[in-house]
């Protein structure tokens, strides 16, 4: 089931894995991905997303623990912000990749 933020429809999945599973189905244009996830963490499914789609735009969100946002921006994340993040930071940040 998709959800409505401000005019983006938006998926949810709950641990890495299903992050993956539900790019693969729904091929979104973003994703704003969590670093601390279960199962598989945030850093391993945007690799493997990336692995399945190089040109994929993927959005960090982190605690602020500069190893894991260097951990995601490594892989391939095109930004990370710090959790938690300013609503109309967020919102400015998925506009400017998507617009």
């Amino acid at each position: 089931m998709g959800y409505i933020l401000d005019k983006y429809r938006c998926y949810f999945a709950i641990d890495g894995q299903e992050a993956i599973d539900k790019y693969e189905q729904y091929l979104p244009d973003l994703v704003l991905m969590d670093i601390i996830l279960p199962k598989l963490d945030g850093i391993a499914a945007t690799e493997k997303i990336l692995s399945i789609n190089p040109s994929a735009r993927i959005i960090g969100l982190s605690a602020a623990d500069p190893e894991q946002i260097n951990g995601i921006l490594i892989v391939g994340a095109v930004e990370c912000l710090e959790k938690p993040a300013n609503y109309d930071l967020l919102l400015e940040t998925v506009k400017k990749w998507l617009d």
